[in-house]
């Protein structure tokens, strides 16, 4: 039958596909097939000739069970197979198949159209390979020395699947459990576990999933990375201003309730920790364009201005701040929130301020508080703002104290 089926799978996926080997079948006291390895050519004008290549494929259905229409497969194992996607400028992509034909079941008696219930016990990957490239944007992943093993018994039942690999060279491993594979196709809420590992942090998350035109979430959360500025630095293309590698550690748990875009988080508890700077926040986050806040914040820094990359404007300003701690709540848009309730408290050598109050970061930036500064050497002060002063022993010392309103800007 060699022949007949890759006659039948060329005309199919209209591309040509390629046994290797000679196929091999029995049938007691279980049905067992292996393929030696199998190719699927690409389309003309993709960069490589072949799209898939597989290699030995395995397959044991028990017998007695296809007599009450059950196929339980014991097993199903794939070796050494590589995937290569691509998608070209003009927006064609090699994983557009035609679609089967349909079948005209309706002069087909009721009990011809139930089919067989079916179940793995064990799926097997090993040693896989999917290669991924766009064109159009230049974005490129691999995944790479992928091995999993998944079981579902029926579509009814528990789906688990654990594996590890290689994106793009970095290590990783996961643990799925899913409640059933039917709830989840028919929008249904399904209880969803996943815990995922890498060299660079783990996440890990309990609870329900539901599809639809949006999938949904309602769970708890947690995320743990002590190298992630290593994270930032391997993604490459994002644009802080701040130095990656001076980023060490985050962590955070919570829950996460609605569509993915737009979800509520209720952050417990999140820290990030980097070089001069511990920073804790605690609240609801809603997902979007721009995240809202609603929590509270605590902020110490000393010598921030590490942070920072060479050119930015906030490094001469944060140069004379010295040791700061900051205790507030934040409400509204991340990036320009309002903070309320604000203590602060900041030391260095030419300056000292305390300010409690309120400021909105929006629009004007509008203060209302009691603000306490002072400095016991403001020439050097001024002059690390690039402010010019006349030469002289003038503009030494300055304290001011009071209550303080209006805009910044």
């Amino acid at each position: 039958y060699k022949n007949q089926i890759e006659s039948a799978a060329t005309k199919a996926l209209e591309r040509e596909v390629i046994l290797i080997g000679d196929p091999s079948l029995s049938i007691f006291p279980s049905i067992s097939a292996k393929i030696d390895g199998a190719q699927v050519a690409n389309p003309d004008g993709f960069t490589d000739a072949l799209m898939i290549e597989a290699g030995q494929l395995k397959a044991n259905v028990k017998l007695w069970p296809l007599f009450s229409q059950k196929v339980e497969i014991s097993e199903i194992s794939l070796s050494d197979a590589t995937v290569r996607l691509e998608k070209l400028i003009d927006g064609r992509s090699n994983w557009e198949f035609p679609a089967p034909e349909e079948t005209d079941t309706s002069d087909q008696p009721d009990d011809a159209k139930g089919g067989f219930q079916t179940g793995i016990a064990r799926a097997g990957l090993t040693n896989a390979a999917v290669y991924f490239a766009d064109r159009q944007t230049g974005q490129q992943f691999a995944l790479t020395d992928f091995n999993t093993t998944a079981r579902l018994t029926a579509l009814d039942k528990p789906f688990t699947s654990e594996g590890d690999g290689r994106i793009n060279g970095q290590v990783f491993k996961y643990d799925i459990s899913l409640e059933t594979i039917d709830s989840l196709t028919n929008n249904a809420p399904s209880a969803l576990t996943i815990e995922l590992g890498t060299d660079y942090g783990d996440i890990t998350y309990d609870g329900f999933l539901s599809l639809g035109d949006i999938p949904q979430l309602d769970g708890s959360f947690t995320v743990a990375s002590t190298t992630i500025g290593q994270v930032l630095a391997v993604i490459g293309d994002v644009d802080l201003p701040i130095k990656a590698n001076e980023l060490k550690s985050i962590a955070a748990k919570g829950t996460i309730k609605g569509p993915i875009d737009t979800a509520l988080l209720n952050v417990s508890e999140a820290k990030l920790k980097a070089t001069g700077l511990d920073f804790e926040y605690a609240g609801e986050i809603t997902l979007g364009a721009q995240p809202i806040l609603d929590g509270a914040i605590t902020l110490n820094a000393s010598d921030a201005q590490r942070l920072f990359k060479a050119g930015q404007p906030m490094i001469g300003p944060l140069s004379i701040l010295g040791n700061v701690d900051l205790i507030a709540k934040v409400k509204g848009p991340s990036a320009t929130p309002t903070l309320t309730g604000i203590t602060l408290k900041q030391r260095a050598p030419n300056l000292t301020t305390d300010y409690t109050g309120s400021i909105d970061l929006g629009g004007q930036q509008v203060l209302n508080g009691d603000l306490a500064i002072s400095s016991q050497n403001l020439r050097p002060l001024l002059a690390a703002l690039d402010v010019e002063l006349p030469e002289g022993d003038t503009l030494q010392n300055v304290a001011i104290k009071g209550d303080v309103s209006g805009e910044l800007l």
